[in-house]
C-alpha cells in the first residue's frame, strides 16, 4: 500500500514536470508561480493564457490524485478527500485571482499579478503535500 501511495506520487511529480517542460508556451509565458512575478501588464494575454494552463495541469493532478483515493485504503482514502477538498478550494481560490488579474488595469497590475502568484503557490505547496507519501506507521 504504502509502496503503491510512493510510486503514484512519484509518477505524478514526474508527469506535471513533464507537462511544463514539453509546453514551450508555457515555459515562455511563466510555468511556475515564481515566474508569474515577473509577467508585466503589456503581457497580459499571454500571462492569463499562461495562469489558465497552470490551472488546467493542476486540474489533472488534482484528477490522478482523486483517482489514487479511489484504489487506497479506508483511512487513506478519508486523507486523501480531506487533501483534495483543499486543493479545489484553494484552486477556485486561484481562479478568481486569475479572474481578477485578467480584468487588472495598468495601475492595479502589479497587485492583482502577486495576488494570482501567492494563490497559485500556495496551491502547488498544498499539491505536494497532499501528493507525498504518508509517513510509515510505527
Amino acid at each position: 500500500m504504502f509502496l503503491r501511495l510512493r510510486h503514484a506520487a512519484a509518477l505524478l511529480a514526474l508527469c506535471s514536470a513533464s507537462l511544463f517542460a514539453a509546453s514551450p508556451a508555457v515555459a515562455q509565458q511563466g510555468g511556475t508561480w515564481e515566474d508569474i512575478k515577473t509577467w508585466s501588464h503589456e503581457k497580459k494575454t499571454d500571462a492569463v493564457a499562461a495562469g489558465k494552463k497552470m490551472l488546467a495541469a493542476t486540474d489533472e493532478k488534482i484528477k490522478a490524485l482523486e483517482a489514487e483515493a479511489k484504489k487506497s485504503g479506508t483511512e487513506t482514502q478519508a486523507a486523501h478527500k480531506k487533501n483534495i477538498k483543499e486543493l479545489k478550494a484553494q484552486r477556485e481560490a486561484a481562479a478568481k485571482k486569475l479572474a481578477q488579474m485578467e480584468k487588472a488595469s495598468a495601475t492595479a497590475w502589479t497587485g492583482t499579478r502577486d495576488a494570482f502568484a501567492a494563490a497559485y503557490k500556495d496551491l502547488t505547496d498544498s499539491h505536494a503535500k497532499a501528493s507525498a507519501p504518508a509517513p510509515a506507521k510505527k
